[in-house]
């Protein structure tokens, strides 16, 4: 007899379960249709060097690559995003500027599955994103998308962080700190929400960095709260190098505003990083703060070169992803 079995971080839903899915799944397709987003489907499979071109280290420890040929020539999506921006690069002749897409389907990572928290190695993810238009208009409507999604679904007490990618040099100048790379630095501290603040400096300290760097560069990462209090402090801190930044941050909050977005559902969080590499620009996710062992219910944030690898000019992007699994865990 074979012995039924799931491999761990995977999961059967029973219709007790999808039941509930497809109606979340048809009310997000609606808020999707409401701004003008239309539908995309890409296959599963992906060249492992297209989906490698800006994953970087981290993709290469986390996508399941497939047993075909040598195991280095196809493997499972890690998420819509670069798929994405293949199919544009192969499409955009014949597609409209700005392209407005949607797509909900299946993605796979072979990461350490956390169950209880919502954090699966196959599921679904509910991507939105516009092609070919500059900051910081369509990331405010993205935080639009996102509250109106949330709030319309039936959770209230909701936040939604938000950052710029383009801090980070300036805070590793502030803090003295010359090696390791940004992104290095990125990574581990987008782990700050899941390790806790000890856990993040104990593997700064294993990046070699000093324990005076490391305070230095939490006198920044700690600063968290209303978008116009957080921008003075900055500027307090950092001055005319970060001028260009915080005019584009003063603006988009000014658009969020302008969207109806409550002024209390924003935080600007100089902690938030998103660890992935092809993020360039502003930021965010969004939080139930009642219940943080869950994670982000949506993140994302602007990524103006991953489109250019595929292509010989640079095409600027924003995107986000509602992740419906931790919305139906959160609902339950």
């Amino acid at each position: 007899m074979i012995k039924p079995r799931l491999f761990r971080g995977f999961r059967d839903y029973p219709p007790e379960e999808m039941l509930p899915r497809e109606k979340l799944i048809e009310h997000i397709k609606h808020i999707f249709h409401r701004y003008g987003f239309v539908p995309l489907e890409t296959p599963a499979i992906e060249y492992v060097d297209v989906l490698l071109g800006k994953y970087g280290s981290e993709g290469e420890k986390l996508i399941y690559r497939l047993a075909y040929k040598d195991g280095n020539t196809l493997a499972l999506r890690y998420d819509l995003t670069v798929p994405l921006a293949r199919f544009y690069a192969m499409n955009y002749t014949h597609l409209p500027l700005p392209f407005r897409r949607y797509q909900i389907e299946k993605v796979w990572r072979a990461e350490h599955a956390q169950m209880t928290r919502g954090r699966f190695r196959e599921f679904y993810q509910c991507d939105v994103d516009i092609v070919g238009a500059f900051p910081p208009l369509p990331d405010a409507e993205l935080i639009s998308l996102i509250n109106d999604a949330l709030s319309d679904i039936g959770f209230h007490r909701f936040i939604i962080k938000t950052s710029h990618r383009k801090f980070l040099p300036e805070f590793l100048r502030y803090a003295g700190i010359e090696r390791p790379s940004e992104l290095e630095v990125a990574r581990v501290v987008d782990k700050l929400d899941r390790l806790g603040k000890e856990d993040v400096v104990i593997e700064l300290e294993k990046l070699g960095l000093s324990a005076r760097q490391i305070d230095k560069l939490f006198d920044i990462l700690d600063i968290s709260g209303e978008p116009d209090e957080v921008i003075d402090r900055l500027s307090s801190l950092l001055g005319e190098r970060i001028s260009g930044i915080d005019s584009e941050m003063k603006r988009f909050f000014d658009m969020v505003s302008s969207f109806g977005v409550p002024k209390e559902k924003l935080v600007f969080d100089l902690s938030l990083m998103r660890g992935l590499d092809y993020y360039t620009g502003i930021v965010f996710e969004a939080y139930l703060p009642d219940f943080p062992d869950i994670g982000s219910l949506a993140g994302g944030g602007r990524y103006d070169n991953l489109v250019g690898l595929f292509m010989n000019r640079s095409v600027p992007a924003t995107g986000t992803t509602i992740g419906v699994d931790r919305i139906l865990t959160a609902m339950r």
